[in-house]
């Protein structure tokens, strides 16, 4: 086994490196599932407080959702 401490060695720094970088990618995920939720709650929040009727429609017209406005306008 004279000689294998060298190839443990850069096993054990590329498993640390793996890890690294796998730490930064979920920080970096993290972040950007933070960033869709503020994204997502400044969208409800400027469609519900809209004053338009707002529809939120697929390409064939059935309606997805509809804001409070909407629903007072058009029943």
């Amino acid at each position: 086994m004279a000689g294998s401490g060298g190839s443990f060695d850069s096993m054990v720094d590329k498993l640390w490196a793996r890890v690294e970088e796998l730490e930064a990618k979920e920080k970096d995920r993290a972040a950007a599932d933070e960033a869709l939720r503020e994204s997502e709650l400044r969208y409800r929040t400027l469609f519900e407080a809209s004053a338009d009727a707002i529809f939120v429609e697929t390409l064939e017209g059935q309606v997805l959702d509809c804001n409070e406005t909407a629903c007072s306008m058009f029943g």
